[in-house]
């Protein structure tokens, strides 16, 4: 206890708060390595800010004291800048940089004379203020420990075992077809687009009808979160069939999705019949497949040319934007070009990871010995929006999140920008396609799905691009409102001596915050003329 009252170290711990917080908010997305440099900043800028009021002060109780007060106060600026924006009205008017800044300024000024001038003796506030820097750490700390200690536990369980007797077969005697399952990620569909963002998409989809795909234009997503679509998609069936613990609507426990997500069926029973498994790097570390056969990781790979973007990464962006750092990134436009490109490094390097999927997706994947599963997950035209239609950057501001909407956006300007996307990657996709089916003996077996939609009523939210080229007849056993739980139950069915079957179509909303808490949406095609 004489320790914690003599030595000052409070303002070292509420420094490393936010940045321990936000990780364990987040945790389930993001990994510890990407807070490392803010924790590592945060603690030095504490040390840093206390050891400069030690010469202004004079006594260390105080400087830390002093320092705490500038620590808080630092990062709570963008909260209190994001809720006096939300007020409205004065609170509104307030909340700009030009008046808050110097309101922050001026009661930081008078904090410190307060505790130079006023505060006599700070030992009792000293240990308060350790005891309960101490205690705020702890309790984000332990869930990052135990989360990790999970995440560790469920990974060693999925590691790639000795695959026994098959479920499925080939003809000996055949070279099996190369499977390509191609995500586009929040790709709606052409009615979506035509209906909510008064786009014609007919181009796009007449051009792969003529190269040979079925276009499925009735097609619901099974589930509106991204894990928990691909995780039905990959292993044939519903989440509450595949483990109880989905079931249940006030869990949100994702821990259970990893094992359907890197080791679901479809991928086992490719991988028994002899397929390599190639797959990429998204940037969204649950689809990403690091035991594949090929895992195409820019970071580790010459495969194809790219060129890493730094500057500050997506978590430091987040933590950039709930702090007083907010005031740098707004005034982004007058700063000089390295420090502007230092601030958007998480969208350069989005779109640099994407282009590099799309370039080795195209020139390199095709000419991979076979046969072989492709998993592609590509985050387009799901936001953040950093291509123009004719791939042109697009500027941004704000934090980077792969889990954001931009949908603080005008939805006009949100339109704009999320059918840039679209046009985008249709033309890549068009080369892909083409290259893939040029290279490809025998022919390929190809899926382009969106795992969702994005905008509208829910019934649009589910809605998503669903075009299969199935070729040798594969292609009979679809419907216009196919959905993606039975993609490879028909591919395992026509090709591969499967006895699957087919399930019900059935689509379940949730938010990603409440994501087992599900809101059936009817499949109104029906309707459609």
């Amino acid at each position: 206890m004489k320790y914690l009252q003599s030595f000052p170290l409070h303002h070292v711990f509420f420094a490393a708060y936010p940045v321990i917080a936000l990780l364990a908010h987040n945790i389930e997305q993001v990994r510890p390595s990407q807070a490392q440099r803010a924790l590592v900043v945060a603690v030095v800028g504490s040390i840093a800010c206390f050891l400069f009021l030690k010469l202004l002060l004079r006594e260390w109780r105080k400087a830390a004291l002093g320092c705490t007060v500038f620590v808080v106060m630092f990062f709570s600026y963008g909260h209190i800048y994001d809720l006096l924006r939300q007020l409205g009205g004065l609170a509104e008017a307030i909340g700009r940089h030009r008046y808050l800044l110097p309101i922050w300024l001026l009661a930081f000024g008078i904090g410190l004379w307060w505790i130079r001038s006023r505060l006599r003796d700070v030992t009792l506030i000293t240990l308060a203020l350790n005891i309960a820097a101490v205690a705020t750490v702890v309790l984000p700390t332990i869930r990052i420990v135990v989360f990790e200690a999970r995440f560790q536990a469920v990974q060693s369980s999925t590691v790639k075992q000795d695959i026994g007797e098959c479920d499925v077969s080939i003809d000996p005697e055949a070279t099996p077809p190369d499977v390509y399952y191609i995500i586009l990620d929040a790709y709606t569909s052409g009615d979506t687009l035509r209906d909510v963002y008064g786009f014609d998409n007919s181009a796009f989809l007449d051009n792969l009808r003529e190269m040979g795909f079925y276009i499925a234009p009735g097609s619901q997503s099974n589930y509106g979160v991204t894990g928990l679509s691909l995780s039905a998609s990959f292993n044939m069936n519903y989440l509450d069939k595949l483990d109880e613990s989905f079931s249940q609507p006030d869990t949100a426990d994702w821990m259970p999705l990893w094992p359907l997500l890197t080791r679901g069926i479809a991928r086992r029973n490719l991988e028994c019949l002899g397929y390599k498994v190639i797959t990429f790097d998204t940037g969204y570390y649950w689809s990403g497949w690091r035991d594949a056969d090929v895992f195409f990781d820019p970071s580790s790979t010459a495969l194809t040319k790219f060129e890493r973007a730094g500057g500050v990464n997506a978590f430091e962006s987040m933590l950039i934007e709930s702090s007083a750092g907010l005031v740098i990134t707004d005034a982004a436009t007058l700063m000089p070009d390295f420090l502007k490109q230092a601030i958007e490094g998480p969208y350069r390097e989005h779109r640099a990871l994407i282009l590099y999927q799309l370039d080795s997706l195209e020139k390199v994947v095709p000419g991979l010995e076979g046969p072989k599963l492709v998993f592609a997950h590509i985050l387009v035209p799901h936001p953040p929006f950093v291509f123009g239609a004719d791939g042109e950057e697009v500027d941004q501001s704000g934090a980077f999140t792969l889990g954001g909407t931009n949908e603080e956006m005008p939805f006009e300007e949100r339109a704009a920008m999320y059918i840039g996307q679209v046009k985008f990657i249709n033309q890549r996709i068009s080369l892909i396609v083409e290259e893939i089916l040029e290279r490809s003996e025998p022919p390929p077996i190809i899926i382009l799905q969106g795992d969702h939609g994005l905008d509208g009523p829910l019934s649009s939210q589910m809605a998503i691009l669903n075009a299969y080229y199935l070729p040798e007849g594969g292609d009979q056993h679809l419907y216009e409102t196919v959905s993606p739980v039975n993609t490879f139950r028909i591919i395992f069915d026509h090709y591969f001596g499967g006895s699957y079957g087919l399930i019900e179509d059935i689509s379940y909303y949730s938010r990603h915050v409440d994501p087992f808490n599900f809101i059936l949406v009817p499949n109104e095609f029906s309707t459609h003329e």
